[in-house]
């Protein structure tokens, strides 16, 4: 058992130092060009939106796991508009799982080049029994069209997958 509890340490550690030095990548920064002209994938032309990037960092504190998401996208064309709408699953029973924080952000660039960024509210996020034992934080990222380019934070807490003794 301890032999267990010692490499969920390792690769907790490992994946949190890992996920943290990708996440200097994914500040809330500046576009970079080849970000803000990206039209069509090289994966897939007929994309209509494109991940531009993700992180994940896992931290497990007295026995709980605290996870932290974050994700980049852009909306190629019109057909992705429906990703601006986002629903984001939690399991409830026993009080589980909890979406503590949601952060999002949309962003649009006008003619000169000028980013116009709109900030979701938390009014804006909505909670939502689908049943018994799931919610789920729902929102639509504001303001967004072709071109748009979207950010999105989650910080979900997992109670007590980890108990001693």
């Amino acid at each position: 058992m301890k032999s267990l509890h010692a490499t969920c340490l390792i690769i907790g550690l490992f994946s949190t130092f890992h996920a943290f030095s990708q996440s200097d990548v994914l500040k809330w920064s500046k576009l970079s060009e080849a970000e803000i002209n990206l039209q069509i994938t090289k994966l897939d032309s007929s994309a209509s939106a494109v991940i531009l990037g993700e992180c994940q960092s896992i931290n497990v504190q007295y026995g709980n796991i605290i996870m932290q998401n974050h994700v980049r996208l852009k909306i190629l064309n019109r057909n992705g508009l429906e990703h601006a709408n986002v629903t984001l699953p939690y399991y409830i029973k026993d009080d589980l799982e909890k979406i503590t924080s949601v952060k999002a952000q949309t962003i649009n660039i006008l003619p000169g080049g000028k980013l116009e960024k709109t900030e979701i509210k938390g009014s804006e996020v909505f909670t939502i029994d689908v049943n018994e034992n799931w919610k789920a934080k729902k929102f639509t990222f504001p303001a967004v069209k072709e071109g748009s380019h979207y950010r999105i934070y989650i910080l979900k807490n997992i109670k007590g997958l980890f108990k001693s003794g």
